[in-house]
């Protein structure tokens, strides 16, 4: 039985896929997107994944 979990701890992990609504966009919206928007102080919006891919 200590063979068995020997191994299983031995198989490496599978990650979920990264997303851009699920892992970044709380990034960006917390912590860029308060600056990065219209009308602020910084010269372009991240608000869009779009607007954030054409500045990555």
């Amino acid at each position: 039985m200590r063979y068995l979990a020997g191994v299983l701890l031995a198989l490496p992990v599978v990650a979920e896929p990264i997303t851009f609504n699920k892992d970044i966009a709380p990034i960006i919206f917390h912590s860029c997107a308060p600056c990065h928007r219209p009308g602020e102080a910084a010269p372009f919006p991240l608000l869009t994944y779009e607007e954030v891919k054409s500045h990555a």
